[in-house]
C-alpha cells in the first residue's frame, strides 16, 4: 500500500502543489488522464505484478517467465478490428489491449488449420531484450509523458514506429511509457518521435497550442545536460 500511495503522488496532492512541482520541471499536468484514484491504484498494481514477473528471481513456468497467452485472428490484428482472447478468461479484450501486450511482451506466430492442426510455429519476436531495456530506461528515466511519475523500472518499452508497420526493435525506436500511457498513446493526443536516437514529445493542442516538440526525458543526468546546453556552464 505504501508503494502504491507513493506513486499516487503528486497526483493526489493539492492542485497548487502539483502545478508548482511540474512547473519546476517544465511540465504540465495531463488533463487527458481522467482516471479515478481507484483506477490509478489498479494500474499501478498491474505494473507491480508485471515487473515482478520479469524479475530473474521469479519462478519460471517450463523455463519461461509467467506468461499470458492471448489468441487473435491474423486479419483482425492486421486491420485493428475484432477482439483477442486470454487463455482461461471468458471476457474478450480489445484490439488496443492486444497490440499493447504484443508491443510490451512480444509475439509468437502460431498458424492452425481449421481442424486445429498446428501447421506453422514461429519464434518469439518483437521483444526488447534486457540490455536494450536497461539502456532505454537509463536514457528516459521513467515514463516520458510529462506529469507522469512512474519510474523507469515500472514502465513498458513502446515501439515509436509500430512493429506491425515494420518498426525495428532497437533502442532508437523504443521509449519508456507506463502501462496507462502505453495503452492510450494512440488516442491521447500525445505524439512521440525519435531524432538521432533521442525521443521528443509533442503535447495535444489542448495542452500546448504551440505544437512544439520537446526533448523527452526524466533522467537527472540528461536533464542536467539540457540545462547546461540552454543556460551554459
Amino acid at each position: 500500500k505504501r508503494v502504491i500511495d507513493a506513486y499516487m503522488s503528486p497526483r493526489t496532492a493539492p492542485v497548487a502543489f502539483i502545478d508548482e512541482e511540474l512547473a519546476a520541471r517544465g511540465e504540465t499536468r495531463d488533463p487527458g488522464d481522467t482516471r479515478t484514484p481507484d483506477q490509478k491504484r489498479h494500474d499501478i498494481f498491474a505494473v507491480i505484478v508485471a515487473t515482478a514477473a520479469k524479475a530473474a528471481e521469479t519462478p519460471t513456468i517450463a523455463g519461461d517467465a509467467p506468461t499470458v497467452l492471448v489468441s487473435v485472428r491474423q486479419e483482425d490484428l492486421e486491420q485493428g478490428t475484432g477482439v483477442g482472447h486470454i487463455d482461461g478468461v471468458e471476457t474478450p479484450i480489445s484490439m488496443d489491449a492486444v497490440r499493447q501486450m504484443i508491443c510490451a511482451g512480444g509475439l509468437q506466430k502460431v498458424v492452425l488449420k481449421k481442424n486445429g492442426k498446428i501447421v506453422e510455429l514461429g519464434t518469439k519476436e518483437r521483444t526488447f531484450n534486457r540490455a536494450q531495456r536497461r539502456a532505454i530506461m537509463l536514457r528516459d528515466g521513467g515514463c516520458i509523458i510529462p506529469g507522469c511519475d512512474i519510474p523507469a523500472a515500472w514502465t513498458e518499452i513502446h515501439h515509436v514506429w509500430p512493429d506491425r508497420d515494420g518498426g525495428p526493435t532497437h533502442t532508437s525506436n523504443g521509449v519508456c511509457l507506463c502501462w496507462f500511457h502505453h495503452r492510450t498513446i494512440e488516442t491521447s493526443g500525445w505524439e512521440i518521435r525519435m531524432i538521432d536516437g533521442s525521443p521528443q514529445i509533442k503535447a495535444p493542442p489542448w495542452i500546448d497550442r504551440t505544437g512544439r516538440w520537446r526533448p523527452a526525458t526524466k533522467s537527472p543526468t540528461r536533464l542536467l545536460d539540457q540545462l547546461e546546453q540552454t543556460y551554459g556552464n
